[in-house]
């Protein structure tokens, strides 16, 4: 996490975890029982980021470090990402663009996206039935900074080390959650 501006702000990204949320595709035939909805995913937005800014100001003004404040705010808001997902079964995630997560503009730094590999590994080990993969290709927002796609996929093994877990993340859990009826 050092070389992090001390305007630190992480970007965060949700899955509803409904159909079409994550990749071209034929309509659906069926939609997951019980999906996350527009209030209850954004009821987590509205819990936590008003409360970035000043988790940060806090943090820094009991380390006076910038960097350890960023670290110490990552922390609190990954658990709390996680007791999200503890909270219901059908909530899903998608670990994607490390680009923009650990972008050098952002102050991040950049390719390879080793902070973003590190943080999200975890989370797709601990929830391996409710992650799948996904990328913004053509990077259609992306002015400064477009990456390597190649290098894109290469962050698959990094955060899906086992072929297993590859498996889940590319084949078995999009089906699951798009396509349950074809299994």
């Amino acid at each position: 996490m050092t070389g992090r501006n001390p305007f630190f702000r992480p970007h965060l990204a949700f899955s509803r975890g409904t159909p079409g949320a994550a990749m071209p595709r034929a309509p659906a035939r069926r939609a997951p029982e019980r999906s996350l909805s527009d209030a209850e995913g954004g009821r987590f937005r509205e819990v936590m980021l008003p409360h970035l800014d000043g988790a940060y100001n806090f943090a820094r003004y009991l380390t006076r470090d910038p960097v350890a404040a960023e670290d110490i705010v990552q922390d609190a808001f990954l658990k709390a990402f996680r007791a999200f997902l503890d909270s219901r079964d059908d909530i899903w995630f998608k670990p994607t663009c490390p680009d923009r997560l650990d972008a050098i503009k952002e102050g991040g730094a950049g390719d390879p996206w080793n902070a973003f590999a590190d943080a999200v590994a975890p989370l797709v080990a601990d929830y391996p039935d409710r992650v799948i993969w996904g990328t913004d290709w053509p990077h259609p927002n992306m002015d400064t900074e477009i990456p390597d796609d190649g290098h894109i996929v290469d962050m698959i093994p990094r955060i899906a080390p086992t072929a297993e877990l590859q498996h889940k993340l590319l084949v078995t859990n999009p089906m699951r959650l798009y396509w349950p009826e074809e299994l």
